[in-house]
């Protein structure tokens, strides 16, 4: 798992020159921007909105209001910042709007173009010189490949001089053109001022449709906290391409952000000698040593595996011969005609007494056969017990 990493501003270009936005908060805190009135050159910092996929504006970790969803569209460079640990600060102003009596507040976006510069800064400690006013730069008295043509607009961090008291705006080592003598003037003594504190000077330059224009604040109206810059305020990045809009090795996919390198940029490949041998890897535990020379680890040798006894044959299953039935009695009916004549005997001991019109022939000649078939079965059955 990879270690956190903490967020550093990113100070956006405060001029919406050249097809930049000024956009109004949404969901303010009108008792937060009322605190705010009078303050100008406010930063505020924009927070992905996971709610509603625009902006969260918040100024010293106090949420101020919401950007919509197509801001975020139309800077995908924000989120390219993000990405590389930068937390994006873009300007506030705000106002009280006398009809309603309500307090209004403005972010200021630059052209998308312009978000990041097109080089990098200075290997000197430098500083970026307060924004201002846009101030043009005669491009007639300078190098006209100092930029490229076509890629407008777009910004730039331009190194400036002062030469024979005319202040002059060089990128890449390039003349890109001098200031007018009044904005010379006007701007000499803060350019000093960063000499003097031994960083090098260097101005946002904005290449806009009607020419490049340096953002530069007027040497009276530099506060306390201008005379003391920031030194490197900006990392070294790769900037997007302008022509096409994508990142140099980061450029936003279907799926999201995706990084691709060159095998050659990713990985230095290993030779292989087919000749060498290579020894087994060692654990360093074993390498460690006790004060009295021994070692702490001893390798082990790997066991031998036990050989398994072999499982002695099972004894076959003796069948054992089956028990003979038992002998059963031979039933020839003596039995039965015990119960007969049993039966035949009740009946002629009852008749007289249920059958009184009966004659005493038929209840004799019933108790008879009743008596004779007891004796016979009984005859039978002890035959039957004896074979």
């Amino acid at each position: 798992m990879m270690a956190s990493m903490s967020f550093q501003p990113y100070p956006l270009a405060s001029s919406a020159l050249g097809g930049g936005a000024e956009v109004p908060l949404s969901g303010v805190s009108q008792a937060f921007l009322f605190s705010l009135l009078g303050e100008s050159r406010l930063r505020v910092d924009l927070l992905p909105d996971p709610a509603h996929g625009g902006f969260i504006v918040s100024h010293k970790r106090v949420h101020l209001g919401r950007l919509p969803q197509e801001m975020r569209e139309q800077y995908p460079q924000l989120d390219y910042l993000r990405s590389l640990h930068q937390a994006p600060q873009a300007a506030l102003a705000v106002r009280l709007n006398e009809e309603s009596g309500q307090v209004e507040a403005t972010v200021s976006f630059p052209a998308p173009g312009a978000v990041m510069p097109q080089n990098m800064p200075p290997e000197e400690p430098w500083a970026l010189l307060p924004e201002g006013p846009p101030r043009p730069l005669d491009v007639t008295r300078g190098d006209g490949t100092a930029l490229p043509q076509g890629e407008a607009p777009a910004q730039w961090l331009a190194q400036v001089s002062i030469i024979d008291g005319t202040v002059v705006a060089l990128v890449q080592g390039k003349v890109v053109g001098p200031l007018s003598a009044e904005d010379s003037d006007a701007t000499a003594g803060i350019i000093q001022h960063f000499e003097a504190l031994g960083v090098v000077p260097v101005a946002r330059l904005l290449d806009v449709e009607g020419g490049p224009v340096l953002l530069l604040r007027a040497t009276d109206e530099c506060t306390e906290e201008d005379l003391e810059p920031v030194v490197d305020p900006l990392p070294r990045l790769h900037p997007y391409e302008l022509s096409t809009g994508e990142f140099p090795a980061v450029s936003v996919g279907e799926d999201g952000w995706a990084i691709t390198f060159d095998a050659e940029t990713a990985a230095t490949p290993i030779e292989y000698d087919p000749d060498v041998i290579l020894r087994p890897i060692t654990s360093p535990s074993l390498l460690a040593m006790r004060p009295d020379g021994t070692p702490v680890k001893a390798p082990q040798p790997e066991p031998e595996p036990e050989p398994q006894p072999t499982p002695e044959p099972e004894p076959e299953a003796q069948l054992s011969e089956p028990e003979p039935a038992p002998e059963t009695k031979k039933n020839n009916g003596g039995i039965a005609l015990i119960v007969i004549g049993i039966v035949l005997i009740a009946v002629g001991v009852a008749l007289p007494t249920f059958a009184t019109g009966l004659s005493a022939v038929v209840t004799w000649a019933v108790l008879a056969v009743g008596i004779v078939s007891a004796l016979v079965g009984i005859f039978r059955a002890v035959k039957g017990f004896r074979s």
